[in-house]
Protein backbone atom coordinates (compact mmCIF):
# COMPACT_ATOMS: atom_id res chain seq x y z
CA UNK A 1 0.00 0.00 0.00
CA UNK A 2 1.28 3.46 -0.83
CA UNK A 3 1.98 5.61 2.23
CA UNK A 4 2.53 9.30 2.82
CA UNK A 5 6.04 10.49 2.04
CA UNK A 6 7.82 12.50 4.70
CA UNK A 7 8.92 15.91 3.52
CA UNK A 8 12.60 15.18 4.12
CA UNK A 9 12.54 12.04 1.98
CA UNK A 10 13.31 11.93 -1.71
CA UNK A 11 10.81 9.89 -3.67
CA UNK A 12 10.35 9.53 -7.39
CA UNK A 13 7.79 7.30 -9.06
CA UNK A 14 9.14 4.53 -11.24
CA UNK A 15 8.86 5.01 -15.01
CA UNK A 16 6.14 3.69 -17.29
CA UNK A 17 8.51 1.14 -18.80
CA UNK A 18 8.99 -0.41 -15.37
CA UNK A 19 5.26 -0.96 -14.98
CA UNK A 20 5.03 -2.42 -18.47
CA UNK A 21 7.68 -4.98 -17.59
CA UNK A 22 6.31 -5.96 -14.17
CA UNK A 23 3.01 -7.67 -14.89
CA UNK A 24 2.88 -9.10 -11.35
CA UNK A 25 2.03 -5.62 -10.03
CA UNK A 26 -1.12 -5.43 -12.14
CA UNK A 27 -2.28 -9.03 -11.95
CA UNK A 28 -4.20 -8.71 -8.61
CA UNK A 29 -6.05 -5.50 -9.59
CA UNK A 30 -9.84 -5.71 -9.37
CA UNK A 31 -10.70 -2.00 -9.14
CA UNK A 32 -9.33 1.04 -10.98
CA UNK A 33 -10.08 4.42 -9.34
CA UNK A 34 -9.35 7.16 -11.85
CA UNK A 35 -9.42 10.94 -11.71
CA UNK A 36 -11.09 12.71 -14.62
CA UNK A 37 -9.83 16.17 -15.60
CA UNK A 38 -6.19 16.13 -16.64
CA UNK A 39 -6.04 12.35 -16.18
CA UNK A 40 -8.54 10.35 -18.27
CA UNK A 41 -10.40 13.05 -20.15
CA UNK A 42 -9.43 14.73 -23.38
CA UNK A 43 -8.50 18.41 -23.29
CA UNK A 44 -12.08 19.29 -24.32
CA UNK A 45 -13.47 17.33 -21.34
CA UNK A 46 -14.73 14.36 -23.34
CA UNK A 47 -14.09 10.68 -22.66
CA UNK A 48 -11.64 9.16 -25.20
CA UNK A 49 -13.53 7.00 -27.69
CA UNK A 50 -11.61 3.73 -27.10
CA UNK A 51 -12.45 3.85 -23.38
CA UNK A 52 -15.95 2.44 -23.84
CA UNK A 53 -14.74 -0.84 -25.29
CA UNK A 54 -12.06 -1.09 -22.63
CA UNK A 55 -14.44 -0.59 -19.72
CA UNK A 56 -16.69 -3.35 -21.05
CA UNK A 57 -13.65 -5.63 -21.35
CA UNK A 58 -12.64 -4.80 -17.78
CA UNK A 59 -16.12 -5.63 -16.51
CA UNK A 60 -16.03 -8.96 -18.33
CA UNK A 61 -12.88 -9.77 -16.39
CA UNK A 62 -14.41 -8.71 -13.07
CA UNK A 63 -12.55 -5.40 -12.80
CA UNK A 64 -14.48 -2.30 -11.72
CA UNK A 65 -13.66 1.14 -13.13
CA UNK A 66 -14.53 3.92 -10.69
CA UNK A 67 -14.51 7.56 -11.84
CA UNK A 68 -13.12 9.51 -8.86
CA UNK A 69 -13.52 13.23 -9.19
CA UNK A 70 -14.25 16.60 -7.68
CA UNK A 71 -17.13 16.75 -10.14
CA UNK A 72 -20.76 16.48 -9.09
CA UNK A 73 -22.28 13.00 -9.00
CA UNK A 74 -24.89 13.97 -11.60
CA UNK A 75 -22.11 15.20 -13.89
CA UNK A 76 -20.25 11.90 -13.66
CA UNK A 77 -23.43 9.88 -14.17
CA UNK A 78 -24.17 11.82 -17.35
CA UNK A 79 -20.59 11.69 -18.62
CA UNK A 80 -20.53 7.90 -18.30
CA UNK A 81 -24.06 7.19 -19.55
CA UNK A 82 -22.77 4.80 -22.26
CA UNK A 83 -21.25 2.53 -19.59
CA UNK A 84 -23.52 0.58 -17.25
CA UNK A 85 -22.79 -0.74 -13.77
CA UNK A 86 -20.24 1.86 -12.69
CA UNK A 87 -19.64 3.14 -9.17
CA UNK A 88 -18.56 6.73 -8.50
CA UNK A 89 -16.50 8.69 -5.99
CA UNK A 90 -17.81 12.23 -6.51
CA UNK A 91 -17.38 15.71 -4.99
CA UNK A 92 -13.82 14.80 -3.92
CA UNK A 93 -15.12 11.86 -1.91
CA UNK A 94 -18.04 13.62 -0.19
CA UNK A 95 -20.53 11.27 -1.89
CA UNK A 96 -20.07 7.70 -3.14
CA UNK A 97 -22.43 5.72 -5.32
CA UNK A 98 -22.12 1.94 -5.67
CA UNK A 99 -24.15 0.10 -8.28
CA UNK A 100 -26.81 2.83 -8.44
CA UNK A 101 -27.16 3.48 -4.71
CA UNK A 102 -25.60 6.28 -2.64
CA UNK A 103 -23.66 4.41 0.05
CA UNK A 104 -21.70 7.25 1.65
CA UNK A 105 -22.27 10.96 2.18
CA UNK A 106 -20.20 13.47 4.16
CA UNK A 107 -21.61 16.91 4.93
CA UNK A 108 -20.11 20.25 5.91
CA UNK A 109 -20.99 22.24 9.03
CA UNK A 110 -23.31 25.14 8.19
CA UNK A 111 -21.29 27.66 10.21
CA UNK A 112 -18.26 26.96 8.03
CA UNK A 113 -20.42 27.33 4.91
CA UNK A 114 -21.61 30.75 6.07
CA UNK A 115 -18.09 31.92 6.92
CA UNK A 116 -16.86 30.97 3.47
CA UNK A 117 -19.75 32.71 1.75
CA UNK A 118 -19.05 35.88 3.76
CA UNK A 119 -15.36 35.81 2.86
CA UNK A 120 -15.99 35.32 -0.85
CA UNK A 121 -18.39 38.25 -0.80
CA UNK A 122 -15.69 40.35 0.86
CA UNK A 123 -13.21 39.30 -1.81
CA UNK A 124 -15.65 40.36 -4.50
CA UNK A 125 -16.04 43.75 -2.82
CA UNK A 126 -12.24 44.06 -2.73
CA UNK A 127 -12.11 43.50 -6.49
CA UNK A 128 -11.13 39.81 -6.58
CA UNK A 129 -12.65 37.75 -9.39
CA UNK A 130 -14.33 35.15 -7.18
CA UNK A 131 -17.59 33.22 -6.90
CA UNK A 132 -19.01 30.71 -4.44
CA UNK A 133 -20.84 27.47 -5.19
CA UNK A 134 -22.76 25.60 -2.47
CA UNK A 135 -22.97 21.91 -3.39
CA UNK A 136 -25.76 19.63 -2.19
CA UNK A 137 -26.26 15.97 -3.04
CA UNK A 138 -28.47 16.64 -6.06
CA UNK A 139 -27.99 20.31 -6.91
CA UNK A 140 -25.34 23.04 -6.66
CA UNK A 141 -26.20 26.68 -6.08
CA UNK A 142 -24.43 29.82 -7.26
CA UNK A 143 -25.42 33.44 -6.74
CA UNK A 144 -23.08 34.98 -9.31
CA UNK A 145 -24.73 36.07 -12.54
CA UNK A 146 -21.36 36.54 -14.28
CA UNK A 147 -21.25 34.52 -17.49
CA UNK A 148 -17.62 33.42 -17.04
CA UNK A 149 -18.35 32.09 -13.52
CA UNK A 150 -21.24 30.03 -14.82
CA UNK A 151 -19.20 28.82 -17.78
CA UNK A 152 -16.42 27.72 -15.41
CA UNK A 153 -18.93 25.74 -13.34
CA UNK A 154 -20.64 23.92 -16.22
CA UNK A 155 -17.99 21.22 -16.82
CA UNK A 156 -18.13 20.16 -13.16
CA UNK A 157 -21.77 20.76 -12.18
CA UNK A 158 -24.40 19.44 -14.56
CA UNK A 159 -27.12 20.31 -12.05
CA UNK A 160 -26.65 23.85 -10.81
CA UNK A 161 -28.90 26.84 -10.48
CA UNK A 162 -28.45 30.54 -9.82
CA UNK A 163 -30.19 31.88 -6.72
CA UNK A 164 -30.35 35.40 -5.25
CA UNK A 165 -28.68 34.36 -1.96
CA UNK A 166 -26.88 31.04 -1.41
CA UNK A 167 -27.35 31.46 2.34
CA UNK A 168 -31.06 30.90 1.80
CA UNK A 169 -30.44 27.43 0.37
CA UNK A 170 -31.79 24.70 2.65
CA UNK A 171 -29.88 21.50 1.91
CA UNK A 172 -27.19 19.37 3.45
CA UNK A 173 -23.95 20.78 2.03
CA UNK A 174 -21.36 18.31 0.75
CA UNK A 175 -18.88 20.94 -0.37
CA UNK A 176 -18.31 24.64 -0.94
CA UNK A 177 -16.48 25.32 -4.20
CA UNK A 178 -14.86 28.72 -4.68
CA UNK A 179 -13.96 30.00 -8.12
CA UNK A 180 -10.88 32.25 -8.17
CA UNK A 181 -9.94 33.95 -11.42
CA UNK A 182 -6.27 34.38 -10.55
CA UNK A 183 -3.93 32.80 -8.01
CA UNK A 184 -6.30 30.06 -6.82
CA UNK A 185 -3.37 28.15 -5.30
CA UNK A 186 -2.47 31.13 -3.15
CA UNK A 187 -6.10 31.63 -2.15
CA UNK A 188 -6.26 28.06 -0.83
CA UNK A 189 -4.36 28.96 2.35
CA UNK A 190 -6.58 31.96 3.04
CA UNK A 191 -9.76 29.95 2.61
CA UNK A 192 -8.29 27.21 4.80
CA UNK A 193 -7.84 29.77 7.58
CA UNK A 194 -11.40 31.01 7.12
CA UNK A 195 -13.01 27.56 7.14
CA UNK A 196 -11.13 26.38 10.24
CA UNK A 197 -9.89 23.07 11.58
CA UNK A 198 -13.18 21.24 11.01
CA UNK A 199 -12.77 21.56 7.24
CA UNK A 200 -10.49 20.28 4.52
CA UNK A 201 -9.51 22.82 1.88
CA UNK A 202 -7.87 21.73 -1.37
CA UNK A 203 -6.81 23.35 -4.62
CA UNK A 204 -8.83 21.03 -6.85
CA UNK A 205 -8.50 22.60 -10.31
CA UNK A 206 -6.67 25.60 -11.81
CA UNK A 207 -9.48 28.04 -10.86
CA UNK A 208 -11.22 26.14 -8.09
CA UNK A 209 -10.72 25.65 -4.35
CA UNK A 210 -12.93 23.05 -2.65
CA UNK A 211 -13.83 23.05 1.05
CA UNK A 212 -15.27 19.91 2.64
CA UNK A 213 -15.61 18.10 5.95
CA UNK A 214 -12.15 17.53 7.45
CA UNK A 215 -12.54 13.77 6.98
CA UNK A 216 -13.61 14.06 3.34
CA UNK A 217 -11.23 13.18 0.53
CA UNK A 218 -11.17 10.87 -2.47
CA UNK A 219 -9.21 8.28 -0.52
CA UNK A 220 -11.86 8.09 2.21
CA UNK A 221 -14.56 7.69 -0.43
CA UNK A 222 -12.56 4.97 -2.17
CA UNK A 223 -11.97 3.15 1.15
CA UNK A 224 -15.71 3.14 1.85
CA UNK A 225 -16.27 1.56 -1.56
CA UNK A 226 -13.49 -0.98 -1.01
CA UNK A 227 -14.98 -1.99 2.34
CA UNK A 228 -18.42 -2.51 0.81
CA UNK A 229 -17.00 -4.61 -1.99
CA UNK A 230 -14.56 -6.53 0.20
CA UNK A 231 -11.42 -5.37 -1.60
CA UNK A 232 -7.92 -5.10 -0.19
CA UNK A 233 -5.56 -2.29 -1.16
CA UNK A 234 -3.45 -4.76 -3.17
CA UNK A 235 -6.45 -5.18 -5.49
CA UNK A 236 -6.82 -1.45 -6.17
CA UNK A 237 -5.07 0.79 -8.70
CA UNK A 238 -5.49 4.58 -8.59
CA UNK A 239 -4.54 7.24 -11.14
CA UNK A 240 -4.43 10.99 -10.59
CA UNK A 241 -2.96 14.31 -11.64
CA UNK A 242 -3.72 16.99 -9.01
CA UNK A 243 -3.31 17.57 -5.28
CA UNK A 244 -6.86 16.50 -4.47
CA UNK A 245 -5.74 13.01 -5.56
CA UNK A 246 -3.18 12.52 -2.76
CA UNK A 247 -5.33 10.33 -0.51
CA UNK A 248 -6.74 8.43 -3.49
CA UNK A 249 -3.20 7.36 -4.36
CA UNK A 250 -2.33 6.56 -0.76
CA UNK A 251 -5.26 4.17 -0.32
CA UNK A 252 -4.46 2.20 -3.47
CA UNK A 253 -1.95 -0.60 -3.63
CA UNK A 254 -0.74 0.63 -7.04
CA UNK A 255 -0.57 4.42 -7.33
CA UNK A 256 0.02 6.10 -10.69
CA UNK A 257 0.30 9.70 -11.82
CA UNK A 258 0.11 10.92 -15.39
CA UNK A 259 3.18 12.65 -16.80
CA UNK A 260 1.34 16.00 -16.80
CA UNK A 261 0.51 15.74 -13.07
CA UNK A 262 1.18 18.46 -10.50
CA UNK A 263 4.89 18.04 -9.59
CA UNK A 264 4.18 17.66 -5.87
CA UNK A 265 1.94 14.66 -6.49
CA UNK A 266 4.89 12.50 -7.56
CA UNK A 267 5.85 11.98 -3.91
CA UNK A 268 2.68 9.92 -3.45
CA UNK A 269 2.97 7.72 -6.54
CA UNK A 270 4.57 4.39 -7.40
CA UNK A 271 4.61 4.89 -11.17
CA UNK A 272 4.33 7.67 -13.74
CA UNK A 273 2.35 6.86 -16.89
CA UNK A 274 2.02 8.85 -20.13
CA UNK A 275 0.12 12.16 -20.05
CA UNK A 276 -3.60 12.42 -20.63
CA UNK A 277 -2.84 13.98 -24.01
CA UNK A 278 -1.06 10.72 -24.88
CA UNK A 279 -3.97 8.66 -23.49
CA UNK A 280 -1.84 7.30 -20.66
CA UNK A 281 -4.84 5.87 -18.83
CA UNK A 282 -5.94 3.98 -21.93
CA UNK A 283 -2.44 2.60 -22.35
CA UNK A 284 -2.48 1.46 -18.73
CA UNK A 285 -5.92 -0.14 -19.05
CA UNK A 286 -4.77 -1.94 -22.20
CA UNK A 287 -1.79 -3.34 -20.30
CA UNK A 288 -4.04 -4.35 -17.40
CA UNK A 289 -6.30 -6.25 -19.78
CA UNK A 290 -3.30 -8.13 -21.11
CA UNK A 291 -2.15 -9.44 -17.72
CA UNK A 292 -5.39 -10.30 -15.87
Amino acid sequence: MTTSIETDQVHSPRPWTSLLQDSAVLAPVRLVACDMDGTLLEEDGSVPGPFWGMVRALQEKGIKFVPSSGRQLATLQHLFTPASGLSFVAENGAIVEADGDVVFRHTLDQSAVDQLIDRVRELQTEGTDAAVMVCGSDMAYMESTEAHHQAAAMPYYRHFTVVPDVKDVTTDVLKVAVYVGNAAAEMTDELRAVSGDACRTVHSAPHWVDVMNIDTNKGRGLQELMDIQGLDSSEVLAIGDFMNDVELLEVAGVACVVANAHPDLAAHADYVIPANTDHGVLQLLDRLLQVV
